[in-house]
């Protein structure tokens, strides 16, 4: 039974990696491009290979003269002595748009679509996401967007279903020096039960650089949280923010950044002053890793977290 699934997980891949074709015609055009094969092992204390990871993956890319379309595809398995069958996992994004119509309306129009799918622990993440952005004077730009999405973190948890919106306002001025950015928002998040938690938030937030690498960071946050159960509402819980501390990047693939915080809300203690930090790399435009602290973090607790994110869609 290995030996069956590591040869067609094998076969698939190669076939993967030795794709490359491209058609064209007067109304469209369709690239595909191959993602190399790539294999990656893990040996013990003899020397004896135990785990092996294969990778691969294809592009998609269909350009016509009204619509285009971006898909990206991959694929990875893992091999591993322990186990009878291989682990499988695969990643698949998707962007739909059209340059002529975002010209038409002067704006910058999308659909994503991403699905994350890990089939040994039966877990997935399917989202899509429509949005615009339009610029609305020289100082300034409005977005909207909303999402839609299906998570399930294994086999033994159930499935939750969130959807919301974001309206978004940003600009800059003084040479591009002075940022600042204005959310509005509110998202819906249920498991398939009688219970469904509502979130409204507003935020802002303000960047200026004082020196090339070194920014003075100013924020401020209003959220209110209600769970309703059987479509009455039950706990509320109200929050207010406010922030203030700098940023550091010594480098376009980190940054650190510090701030000290006053908060307010509904219930537990009333104000608190706290401090935060947040370490950051982003190795490429789609991937982001950081790491943060905070004193009230999790729960208004002290707390280290890590996090990821990954944009499917591109850019």
């Amino acid at each position: 039974m290995r030996i069956r699934t590591w040869t067609i997980c094998g076969l698939a891949l190669w076939m993967l990696a030795v794709i490359d074709a491209r058609a064209e015609s007067t109304a469209m055009v369709l690239s595909l491009t191959p993602h190399l094969l790539s294999v990656e092992g893990k040996k013990d204390k003899s020397d004896a290979l135990t785990e092996a990871r294969l990778k691969s993956g294809l592009g998609l890319r269909v350009q016509g003269d009204v619509l285009q379309l971006d898909v990206d595809y991959d694929v990875q398995v893992q091999l591993n002595d322990e186990a009878d069958d291989a682990a499988l996992s695969q990643r698949l994004g998707a962007k739909l748009y059209s340059n002529r119509l975002n010209r038409l309306l002067g704006i910058k129009a999308d659909i994503r679509a991403g699905s994350i799918m890990k089939h040994t622990a039966d877990a997935y993440s399917h989202s899509i996401t429509p949005g615009f952005s339009k610029p609305i004077s020289d100082l300034a730009t409005l977005s909207v967007q909303y999402q839609y999405s299906l998570d399930q973190a294994n086999a033994k948890t159930m499935e939750k279903e969130k959807s919301g919106y974001r309206m978004g306002l940003s600009g800059a001025a003084r040479d591009g020096r002075l940022t600042w950015q204005g959310n509005y928002g509110s998202t819906d998040v249920s498991d398939h039960s009688w219970r469904v938690q509502s979130t409204e938030f507003l935020e802002f937030e303000s960047r200026y650089q004082l020196v090339h690498d070194l920014k003075l960071e100013l924020s401020a946050l209003s959220k209110n949280e209600t769970i309703f159960n059987g479509g009455l509402p039950g706990d509320d819980l109200s929050e207010v923010r406010y922030g203030a501390g700098v940023a550091w990047s010594p480098s376009q693939y980190y940054s650190v950044a510090v701030k000290v915080n006053k908060r307010r809300e509904s219930r537990g203690d009333p104000e608190s002053i706290f401090g935060s930090g947040v370490l950051s790399w982003h190795p490429n435009r789609d991937m982001k890793v950081t790491v943060s602290y905070g004193d009230h973090l999790i729960g208004g607790a002290r707390a280290l977290m890590l996090g990821t994110r990954i944009d499917l869609g591109g850019s």
